[in-house]
């Protein structure tokens, strides 16, 4: 069955650029803001010891190590959700096509807001890390198959770095729950509510199978269902055969693992961190974990230029040991008691992201 109906790469373009930014994974990436809500919430202070809660005040942040553990994991299990993601869905999209990928990717997402929203806390807050794994899962299925929007354009430099900096972009989101009178429960429900909304737009808008040439149209489905063609990769097997042969993958994927680790607990990490070298300067605390924060880490998209730069006229070989004096740059800086030195960790940050992604 044909349909009649068509949009402009262009406009399809937009709706994938508008997924990017408000319902991927890189929402997770503004952790900041995040932790500061959890503490201010008193999430996990039951694992602390009496004595710890009787000599704390109202306005003390995290009571314990065991809460902070916590408070870490919520980030930590988020992010690698999201790497690990990379591959299921990376399949699914191949065989399932982009409107199931965008349809399952946002009812994962909307479970997972709805779970941030709900859950008491005076429950034993587990339900808060899965919902934020939720939320990095669902949202690395909406970017690759936004991605696949791409292929409706002959010239995609632009419209690929584009939303490769969308993605960063998102994790200022979180930045919200700074505002005055926003709890969680408003900004988590409102979300679940939008990416609900945002399946059934997918629904209605991608295609059902994958788009395998340029086109300056493409015919959208709405409420016509059909089964996505055949697309079961049958040389998967014999491809990965020969992929684990070589020497490189292997140490790309070391590298990318003890990366992906080392970024799982700087950005867990570094909110408590910046919160007790402020000390008693709650304000200090405040601007560095809201704002400064997810700001400068999440401001990727700014060293892509230099990256692209280094890449053109030095190789892939550069970025990669960039890549790896940076990380060592990080944890040195981790390790320095100046909340003013934790802003060179911030840039540090965001640029050893930049060569990682890029490789």
């Amino acid at each position: 069955m044909e349909t009649r109906w068509q949009l402009s790469k262009e406009c399809m373009f937009l709706v994938s650029a508008f997924f990017v930014l408000f319902m991927s994974g890189g929402l997770i990436l503004g952790f900041g803001p995040v932790y500061s809500m959890l503490v201010r919430e008193k999430l996990w202070v039951n694992v602390c010891s009496k004595e710890e809660q009787q000599n704390r005040n109202e306005d003390s942040g995290v009571l314990c190590a065991a809460q902070e553990v916590y408070l870490q994991s919520v980030f930590s299990t988020a992010f690698l959700s999201l790497s690990a993601s990379n591959v299921f869905f990376g399949v699914f999209l191949d065989v399932m096509g982009p409107r199931g990928t965008i349809v399952l990717a946002l009812l994962l997402s909307t479970c997972g807001n709805f779970a941030l929203a709900l859950v008491q806390t005076e429950s034993s807050g587990l339900w808060i890390i899965a919902g934020y794994s939720l939320v990095a899962i669902g949202g690395m299925g909406v970017y690759l198959a936004a991605f696949q929007m791409l292929q409706l354009f002959n010239v995609q430099g632009l419209v690929c770095s584009t939303l490769s900096s969308l993605f960063n972009c998102s994790g200022f989101v979180y930045v919200l729950l700074g505002l005055h009178g926003m709890t969680r429960t408003n900004f988590f429900c409102g979300y679940g509510i939008l990416a609900s909304v945002c399946a059934f737009v997918g629904y209605l808008l991608f295609p059902t199978n994958n788009i395998n040439r340029p086109s300056e149209f493409l015919a959208i489905p709405l409420l016509h269902f059909e089964l996505p063609r055949n697309n079961t990769p049958a040389f998967l097997v014999d491809g990965l055969q020969e992929m684990l042969k070589r020497q490189d993958l292997w140490l790309l994927a070391v590298l990318f693992g003890w990366v992906s680790l080392t970024f799982a607990f700087t950005g867990g990490a570094l909110p408590s961190l910046l919160s007790k070298l402020a000390g008693d300067d709650i304000s200090a605390a405040s601007l560095y974990t809201n704002v400064i924060y997810p700001i400068v880490v999440n401001s990727t998209f700014c060293y892509s230029p230099i990256v692209g730069y280094v890449i053109d006229h030095y190789g892939f070989k550069m970025v990669f040991v960039a890549c790896i004096v940076l990380v060592q740059l990080l944890i040195v800086l981790l390790l320095v008691p100046s909340l003013q030195v934790q802003l060179i960790t911030f840039f540090v940050f965001a640029m050893a992201q930049s060569c990682l992604y890029s490789l």
